[in-house]
């Protein structure tokens, strides 16, 4: 039941996220860009999602018992090898980790302009996420017995 309710407070944060993130999606680029308070949201709410389904995920290789993957990249590698998710998932989360990666790491660079196309391009691709790990934790449920 834990493991549920955890899992379930994990996706409400990330529902909650991309509510805030779909209504800076609105903005025209203009207005977003004239305040930062807006882009540095933006990033915040983002790394922040990216980096709580990715909880989400490596808690679900747990339950499993399979062994920890060695990076980030490598949860969404395991998610495929184990037939969890398909090659179109693989890479589409896996595009997601490279920009999050992008926004923590500023050596990497991320311009103002590429955060507001996040917005306009890559939020779907979150919600997705959401439903993979929610079809993955129902197979689980399934196969272990109602908790």
């Amino acid at each position: 039941m834990k493991e549920n309710r955890v899992l379930q407070e994990r996706i409400a944060l990330v529902e909650a996220n991309l509510s805030k993130l779909a209504r800076l999606a609105k903005l025209r680029m203009e207005d977003f860009l004239s305040d930062f308070t807006k882009v540095a949201a933006a990033k915040h709410l983002f790394q922040i999602s990216v980096e709580t389904f990715l909880d989400c995920a490596y808690h679900l290789i747990a339950q499993r018992g399979w062994p920890p993957p060695g990076s980030r990249r490598g949860v969404i590698e395991k998610l495929f090898q184990e037939g969890l998710i398909g090659g179109q998932g693989m890479e589409r989360h896996g595009e997601l980790i490279d920009l999050r990666n992008r926004t923590v790491h500023l050596y990497l660079g991320i311009t103002d302009e590429e955060v507001h196309e996040i917005l306009q391009d890559r939020l779907r691709d979150i919600k997705l996420f959401i439903e993979d790990l929610l079809r993955i934790e129902g197979t689980a449920r399934n196969n272990r017995g109602s908790l």
